[in-house]
């Protein structure tokens, strides 16, 4: 089917690409016709998600704020006491080690 009759008839063209047999209830899909439809719009295709991209890019970057967060906790732990060779910590250390973060 030639381009002048696809753009003539719109719907007598979608009808080629689907063709249903009522006899056996069967559909075939033309692939090859089907390809070459979006071989022939693949530039507006490429197009359009350029232009989504570009339009998400921009407003990410000037029209959302920039928020950044950041948490860490430092545990001291007192490995010199009794048990220094011990390198378990004991839940009072972490009691102490948590005391002086949230102190400072």
């Amino acid at each position: 089917m030639n381009e002048q009759t696809r753009q003539a008839q719109p719907e007598a063209w979608a009808e080629n690409i689907t063709r249903t047999d009522r006899n056996a209830d069967v559909m075939t899909i033309d692939l090859v016709e089907v390809f070459q439809v979006i071989w022939h719009w693949l530039w507006l295709i490429v197009l359009v998600a350029l232009a989504c991209g570009t339009a998400a890019y921009a407003f990410s970057k000037f029209v959302l704020p920039e928020e950044f967060e950041s948490t860490t906790k430092i545990y001291v732990l007192d490995k010199s006491g009794a048990g220094g060779t011990n390198s378990q910590s004991t839940y009072s250390d972490l009691q102490v080690g948590m005391q002086l973060t949230l102190g400072a």
